[in-house]
């Protein structure tokens, strides 16, 4: 939508005509452009659009009541979201001569949350409050802190009044309005900005930014605040554009809705403070960007709040491939007391960053440095306007780099603060600091006029190349020892040292110590996930030592806050003497306190107020507490199985105003009642809330008004109906298989079979399937393209269905089976076009008289498992009443397909749907991509759904011990189920995470359970052991957490749900899920005709659409399973084995339902690897298909051309791959296995091949390319092996000296995952390659070494000098220092040039990470290759004599560069020698490690030895900190 070209073309734009104020101008907007658009207000309910005819019209309307009301002059507070209300009441303000006063609606009706309003209210004197019919409640109930102030409803005035309006033109010196401004909640300010100020700052901004006529303005920003009421609303109406507005609370729920608007609505200018751009970085994700188009969007404004380089430079990069350019981000600095803007760059000129000196900067001077602290600038002033920099002392003009106050004076300056003549006096001077008088109104009329009013900011800053740079609050300053310390610059060391705390949520302040100097206090909000993982003392030493390291001074206090505790402003700044306060009275809230030294409050045994207590529990309680306790865990993110007290306190639970709103939804919904925020907000308490929901269901009628706010209704039926979201995948799948082939795209036909016996007869039976045809709109629907390549459903009026006659009774019987099973193939095989339809097939084979066979093919696209019930019981009502000429008894469809596709669709644009996005984004963040079963043979390249299946049944009396124990643990017979088939998953994978999919009926409302069409979904349930030692109850319990979780959150199609995974799609597999598990619970019909016996004829299985299936059927007779699997990936005897496996573990979890899990035995595989029965005489036929072994005990399968055991069966590593036949191709072999050598690398962390018959390098470098196509061919370190490729010789080192142990190029930005080492020659004496599973480095070391190396992480400082290291030349591949300093900068690698030609950096490397393919945690460095006590004894002499310790080739430090001791080496080494796994090399032999499961050595040795060695899938240390950040961050992002 291009908003702009939907402007009536004009001339002149009417802002050059002569406007004194807003009242003239919007008067001459509506009479000249009356229809041309004024505002757009984008909700989740739609578009809003109001013309400026309406909106003029609304205005005075408004107007002419408040006139009737209220003398001019009188104040009226604007109690509003941001929409077309709020608009109308500000302007209707102005129009009846009141003087507006924007405030924000309060969160409930609490005192602690009335305060600020009643202060307003208070102080400004408000006649009244103009609200809506929503918010009058709240209001009301505050009535008497407003005494007589009237409350009128914006919504509910009637527009004919605006006949009645008495004009009124404002003069110049007239206050328009009152912007209080952040001040404490007992003295609020408010700014007096007259019309003159609006209008001269209107004329600054649209001079600023120049803009035009052509350009759309799009806003979130509040428009209560500065900067959303005059740049948001009051400039597009000034200069005569459209503006866009949503609310705060939409923008912040999802902000990727801010950027869709811009790209939808084709907008030039918007922007925001600098945590949106935050906000957008951390929570958009890179699907969404691809949908984005910000090629129109030319000034991105930022202000408000400190400008970060790092953020704008951060969007800049994140969103330039949707379009945004670089000279769109304009920095801009304002204030209320200024009207608003005060400098900004023209128009283009992009982002302007300086480094300056933080030393200098602490002294008062901005000295511009190569390093340092970089700062954004801000701008010029406007004409007209001029700005100062003071000594705020001396009052005197500083020069340019001197920091100092700034000084702000022209047309903008306000007229200083309502009814507050000391706070005016103070801020509002004359040039020589005395307070402002004004002494005539002469300026009363001219626009231009300009005084000697100057505006003292109390911001720092200073003037560097023309440009305007902020330096901080004068009264946020820190000075010790006579320095100025700036919070900015603590904080954002902080955010960037610390990941424990919450981004833009830490504020540093000023504290007074016991000894009377100033101190540094920083107080930081930390996610009640992280406070669970960080222990309370951990995480004040780490913010102890950032802030040391930082300002070499100690950090005093520290107060650790729950989500929302940090005090900030409306518009989102930091209040850090708020926080100085806060902390002096005792007020914030703060889950522990640390103060000169000790914990005052909390620590690490701190309870964080989760309300237990002697008090019952809500588990034990009633069915509401109950269903209330399962709802408040989920809002809060909290698994914890421990009793969820009945006094617990919602906010200091972890709780925000956010989750208040989502509780309160998720409240609404599972009872259907209106359940407003404000009763959360007011009674947090978890018996109060119980009590509310009970009070409104004792009064429905009271309470359930709105609580369906998207009713299920017909729709119009137009010719381009819309497909359900279940619908467009399988509209999808069948386009992809269209290229595939016949076999492919019938995969989703459903066939039936059944055998019919008796008097039949057929034109009724014809009849009856039209019946149901005609019945149902869906059956005869089909889905072609519409001209934009969209799909579209359309519905055919009539759609008769022919039934073919196959007579075969001539052929004798087993002619007449074979004719059937053909006949039933070709149909099922038989691809229906979704296209033209029909998408329902029906033949009648006749074997005799008395016996018939019915075969059916539907599409799944219109039909599920339900469908299959309603259609068997409409089909014996309709047979027999059409037999006997009745008419029908079915009652009316009231709805069809299409009305619920159409609803379901709207469903997933609402709020409900952000709360389940939210969620699926959060229960698969970091979730594997591959939970399956390794396959016996390779995965085809493409994903084949040809299948097979496998049937067995549980006994009775198992079957009724499995639903006894579940209804003792108070769960479902599906959840233990599940529970014990996650466990055999974990078992036969070896992976701690994986996911299993299920099906829901999807038919949640009560108007679509007699319809038949594709309602079913599937959703992934997320499983983690972590703990071998869990009993089965508790493991039950978890399991039984993630399906309601999972279950809240269904009606999200499952594409859709992929999509919110990030998981990306591969064509050889289903995204997501590959292994489903589904308990049977749609209604059944027992297909019963009159005169006839049905009997269904359940046919084999052909297809799989998962790697493997599980349906469990529940029968008189006891729990019958079906499994069907991938017969491309699985033989059969593979699926008998796990059926057994879990047979067997279902029978032990009965007999011992609270043993750990891993103390269940399974029976072991007869046979590890399968082989294809293929011709003899090919090596690639002697590939076959391997299985992955549990235990990988030795193969016993004479068949295999490979046999696998452990080298040491007491631990997992490394695993032996052998070759058994001398005959096989290696490297065909490789290829082929390739998935499965992956698998088990992930599992063992290292493989040792052998005897594959590789004698040359050459031979190596093909074998290593086949498991790992691209090696990696540019790595400095090793000098490359002659007459290979991609392939390098080993560490050229002293023979005689052992290569310590070390994780390849751990210390560098980039690394090999997997690194292959071949033996071209084994030596004679010693030359081992020692490997280390760094998993079991972790285990292996104290604790306490662990935790250090963890909290401070590791420097490295490696000196390239020439003939005692590798140099930098030969390191780097190039001559040119230039193109080393780049990349080493790109890198973030600190460098400097020591001698003649003598490089040295110093790089900053965690010690442990976490794996990013497994999540296992990992002791992933090169410490002990770096450190300099490992070196031997003389060759440490020599260098230390030859170059001393500043220039040694290779050391290493703890992150904060202090000295790693020789003591914690020697434990290092000690684990490592623990862990170490040791073989002798053969030739040929082949070691595969993961670079990041396993760390490897060289011993010494004696004579000749070749070692190759070959690396591939190379990580960078970007992508790590990423993904480690994300997960850091995910219950942030999840708020």
């Amino acid at each position: 939508m291009d908003t702009r070209h939907a402007q009536t073309t004009c001339s002149s734009s009417p802002h050059n005509g002569v406007s004194n104020n807003f009242v003239e101008h919007l008067i001459r907007l509506a009479q000249e452009r009356p229809h041309d658009r004024a505002l757009i207000v984008v909700n989740a309910q739609g578009d809003t659009t109001l013309d400026y005819a309406t909106l003029e019209k609304r205005s005075r309307a408004l107007a002419s009541e408040l006139q009737q009301r209220f003398p001019a002059g009188e104040r009226a507070l604007i109690l509003l979201d941001n929409d077309e209300h709020y608009v109308v009441a500000f302007f209707a303000c102005l129009y009846a001569g009141m003087i507006a006063v924007p405030v924000f609606p309060p969160e409930s009706a609490k005192q602690q949350h009335l305060a600020r309003l009643l202060a307003i209210a208070a102080d400004s004197q408000a006649a009244c409050v103009l609200t809506s019919t929503t918010i009058i409640d709240v209001v009301a109930s505050a009535s008497e802190g407003f005494g007589s102030t009237e409350l009128i409803p914006v919504d509910a005035v009637d527009e004919s009044r605006a006949e009645h309006w008495i004009e009124h033109h404002p003069k110049r010196g007239d206050i328009a309005f009152l912007q209080y401004t952040s001040g404490s909640t007992a003295t609020p300010k408010g700014v007096m900005v007259s019309h003159g100020n609006l209008m001269a700052n209107e004329r600054a901004i649209e001079t600023g930014f120049s803009i035009g006529a052509d350009d759309v303005f799009v806003s979130w920003l509040p428009l209560y605040h500065d900067m959303g009421l005059i740049g948001g609303l009051l400039q597009p109406i000034y200069r005569g554009i459209p503006s866009v507005l949503m609310s705060p609370t939409f923008f912040l729920q999802r902000p990727v809705r801010w950027l869709e608007a811009i790209s939808r609505f084709r907008g030039t200018i918007s922007g925001g403070p600098d945590f949106s751009y935050r906000l957008c970085l951390d929570r958009i994700r890179d699907e969404q960007i691809e949908t984005l188009d910000l090629s129109s969007w030319r000034v991105a404004f930022s202000g408000a709040e400190p400008v970060r380089h790092a953020t704008l430079t951060g969007f800049i990069e994140r969103f330039r491939p949707a379009g945004f350019a670089a000279d769109t981000a304009a920095p801009c600095y304002g204030l209320a007391e200024a009207t608003l803007l005060v400098s900004c760059n023209s128009r283009g000129t992009g982002m302007v960053g300086t480094a300056f000196s933080q030393q200098s900067l602490a002294e008062g001077k901005a000295a511009s440095a190569v390093e340092g602290n970089t700062l954004v600038g801000c701008g010029t002033p406007e004409p007209g306007h001029a700005i100062d920099i003071v000594d705020p002392e001396g009052l005197h003009s500083l020069p340019s780099g001197d920091v100092g106050e700034i000084w702000v004076n022209g047309p903008s300056v306000a007229h200083g603060y309502w009814q507050n003549p000391e706070a005016t006096a103070q801020t509002f001077v004359t040039r020589d600091g005395v307070s402002w008088q004004r002494t005539d109104d002469t300026d009363a009329q001219n626009h231009d006029a300009r005084d000697d009013r100057w505006l003292r900011t109390g911001d720092l800053g200073f003037l560097h190349e023309g440009q305007l740079y902020i330096a901080g609050r004068i009264k946020d300053l820190i000075i010790l020892r006579g320095h100025n310390v700036y919070p900015q610059d603590i904080e954002s060391a902080i955010e960037a040292e610390v990941e424990a705390v919450r981004k833009g949520r830490v504020a540093a302040f000023a504290v007074t110590t016991p000894e009377g100097a100033e101190g540094i206090g920083v107080a930081a909000e930390v996610s009640r996930g992280m406070q669970k993982l960080v222990l309370a003392d951990k995480l004040v030493e780490a913010l102890s030592e950032t802030v040391g390291s930082t300002c070499h001074q100690p950090l005093s206090v520290v107060l650790l806050l729950n989500s929302g505790g940090l005090p900030k402003t409306s518009s989102g700044k930091l209040q850090r003497s708020a926080c100085r306060q806060g902390w002096e009275a005792g007020s914030l809230d703060a889950y522990a306190i640390h103060a000169f030294g000790h914990f005052v409050s909390g620590g690490s045994d701190g309870d964080a107020g989760g309300g237990k207590s002697s008090q019952s529990t809500a588990e034990a309680g009633s069915e509401t507490e109950q269903a209330l306790a399962t709802l408040w865990r989920q809002v809060l993110g909290d698994n914890k199985v421990t009793p969820l007290g009945s006094n617990a306190h919602f906010f200091a639970s972890g709780g925000n105003s956010l989750a208040a709103v989502q509780l309160a939804s998720r409240i609404s919904d599972h009872w259907a009642i209106d359940f407003p925020t404000r009763s959360v907000m007011e009674k947090p308490r978890f018996s109060d809330v119980v009590d509310e929901v009970e009070r409104r269901l004792a009064k429905p009628s009271a309470f359930r008004q709105g609580a369906i706010q998207n009713p299920l209704m017909p729709i119009p039926r137009n010719s381009e109906l819309p497909l359900a979201p279940v619908q467009r995948r399988l509209w999808l799948v069948d386009r992809l298989a269209s290229q595939a082939g016949d076999r492919e795209r019938a995969a989703y036909n459903l066939p039936a079979l059944f055998s019919l016996k008796g008097e039949l007869n057929i034109e009724v039976l014809e009849r009856t399937v039209n019946a149901i045809v005609a019945r149902h709109e869906a059956l005869r629907t089909h889905y072609p393209e519409s001209e934009s390549g969209d799909p579209i459903a359309v519905v055919e009026d009539q759609r008769n269905i022919e039934l073919p006659v196959l007579d075969c009774s001539d052929l004798a019987e087993p002619e007449q089976q074979r004719y059937l099973q053909d006949t039933f193939t070709e149909y099922a095989n038989t691809p229906l076009d979704l296209a033209t339809g029909p998408l329902i097939k029906a033949g009648l084979l006749r074997f005799g008289a008395q016996e018939h066979a019915l075969i059916l093919v539907i599409h799944h696209i219109v039909f599920d498992g339900w469908s299959t019930s309603v259609f068997i019981r409409e089909f014996a009502s309709l047979y027999g009443e059409l037999l006997e000429g009745k008419e029908s008894g079915l009652p009316e469809l009231g709805i069809q397909y299409v009305d619920y596709a159409a609803w379901h669709e709207k469903a997933l644009s609402g709020e409900a749907f952000e709360q389940s996005a939210t969620f699926w984004r959060r229960y698969l963040s970091d979730v594997p991509p591959l939970s399956t079963l390794p396959g016996d043979f390779a995965r085809p390249s493409q994903v084949s759904h040809t299948g097979s299946a496998l049937s067995m049944t549980l006994s009775p009396d198992l079957s009724q011990a499995l639903n006894k124990l579940a209804a003792q643990h108070g769960t479902t017979l599906f959840t233990l189920l599940l529970a014990s088939f996650q466990l055999l998953m974990h078992r036969q994978t070896r992976q701690h995470d994986l996911i299993v999919g299920t099906d829901v009926a999807g038919r949640s409302h009560p108007d679509v359970e007699p319809l038949i069409g594709f309602f079913v979904n599937v959703i992934p349930l997320r499983s983690r052991l972590s703990d071998g030692q869990i009993d089965f109850g508790h493991w039950l319990e978890q399991v039984q957490t993630s399906v309601l979780d999972a279950f809240d959150h269904q009606n999200v199609p499952f594409d859709r749900i992929v999509e919110l995974s990030g998981i990306g799609r591969e064509r050889d597999r289903s995204p997501l899920i590959q292994t489903l598990f589904v308990l049977q619970n749609t209604p059944t019909e027992r297909f019963s005709i009159p005169g006839l016996e049905v009997e269904v004829m359940p046919q084999p299985r052909q297809e799989s659409k998962f790697d493997m299936a599980v349906f469990v059927n529940e029968s008189d007779t006891g729990l019958s399973v079906e499994w069907v699997y991938a017969t491309a990936l699985y033989r059969r005897e593979t699926i008998e084995h796990l059926t057994g496996a879990w047979q067997s573990l279902l029978a032990q979890i009965v007999e011992a339902p609270n043993m750990p899990v891993e103390e269940f035995r399974l029976p072991q595989m007869e046979k590890h690897a399968m082989q294809n029965k293929l011709s003899k005489g090919s090596k690639l036929n002697k590939l076959g298909s391997l299985k992955s072994q549990p235990n990988a005990r030795p193969s016993t399968n004479s068949d295999s051309p490979i046999r696998t055991a452990l080298l040491d069966e007491k631990r997992v590593f490394p695993l032996v791959i052998e070759a058994a036949d001398a005959d096989l191709d290696a490297v065909a072999w490789a290829t082929s296995q390739r998935d499965f050598i992956e698998q088990h690398l992930r599992t063992h962390a290292g493989i040792l091949f052998r005897n594959f018959g590789l004698t040359t390098p050459q031979e190596f470098e093909a074998f290593a390319e086949a498991i790992q196509p691209g090696l990696y061919g540019n790595y400095g370190d090793l000098p490359k092996k002659e007459g290979g490729r991609n392939t390098y010789r080993s560490t050229p080192y002293p023979e005689r000296q052992m290569i310590l142990y070390h994780n390849e190029s751990s210390h560098l930005e980039r690394w090999p995952r997997k690194q292959l080492f071949f033996c071209e020659f084994p030596s004679p004496v010693g030359g081992a390659t020692p490997i280390v599973d760094c998993r079991e480095m972790l285990r292996q070391l104290p604790a306490d070494v662990v935790e250090e190396f963890e909290r401070k992480g590791l420097l490295y400082v490696r000196t390239f000098t020439r003939n005692l290291d590798v140099s930098w030349r030969d390191f780097f591949k190039t001559d040119s220092r230039e193109e080393v300093e780049a990349r080493l900068k790109e890198a973030g690698i600190e460098w400097q040039w020591l001698g003649d030609d003598e490089l040295q950096t110093r790089t900053h490397c965690p010690a442990v990470v976490t794996h990013p393919v497994t999540g296992d945690r990992v002791f992933f460095n090169q410490v002990q290759l770096h450190h300099v006590s490992c070196l031997e004894p003389d060759v440490k002499e020599d260098l230390l004599g030859m170059v001393g310790q500043e220039r040694l080739p290779r050391n290493v430090y703890f992150g904060d560069g202090s000295v790693i001791s020789d003591e914690m080496m020697k434990v290092v080494g000690d684990a490592y020698e623990a862990c170490a796994v040791r073989f002798d090399w053969r030739r040929g032999d082949v070691v595969m490690v993961d670079n990041m499961l396993a760390a490897h050595a060289r011993d010494p040795y004696e004579g000749p030895r070749k070692i190759v060695v070959a690396m591939g899938d190379i990580y960078e240390r970007s992508a790590l900190e990423e993904a480690q950040g994300a997960s850091a961050d995910a219950e942030l992002v999840g708020q």
